[in-house]
């Protein structure tokens, strides 16, 4: 594979997780909102329970904490994810301009043996 080739397959990697890494933003975005959601609901059915029956009220505690915990878990694994797909667009940055950097060293490369080529050409004559 030349090193057109290689940088395109980084390039189509680094846009590919680029649109990963959007698609768990948006998607940690709306565990945190249920998890808000979660946790005022849950507050206030279980205040209005109470009124009514303590083991209602207390179940209603229970159930609402246990969904609560399985969406900060749920909002952690997306954390991770967006870590990791993070880390997978720097590196797939990395090596883009890795083989950027070794496309103008090898045309830097060529020039210098132009250049140096002409010289000799230029005083072969003197």
């Amino acid at each position: 594979m030349d090193q057109k080739g290689i940088r395109n397959t980084y390039l189509d990697l680094r846009y590919k997780y680029e649109l990963l890494l959007a698609e768990l933003k948006k998607q940690q975005l709306l565990v945190s909102l249920i998890r808000l959601f979660v946790f005022v609901a849950g507050g206030i059915i279980s205040a209005i329970i109470f009124g009514h029956s303590i083991t209602g009220g207390i179940t209603a505690i229970l159930i609402t904490i246990i969904i609560f915990l399985y969406l900060v878990k749920k909002y952690e694994d997306y954390s991770d994810k967006i870590t990791i797909t993070g880390n997978l667009i720097r590196i797939n940055d990395n090596e883009i301009n890795a083989t950027e950097d070794r496309t103008l060293m090898i045309l830097n490369m060529i020039l210098q043996a132009i250049s140096i080529y002409s010289v000799k050409i230029l005083f072969s004559d003197i």
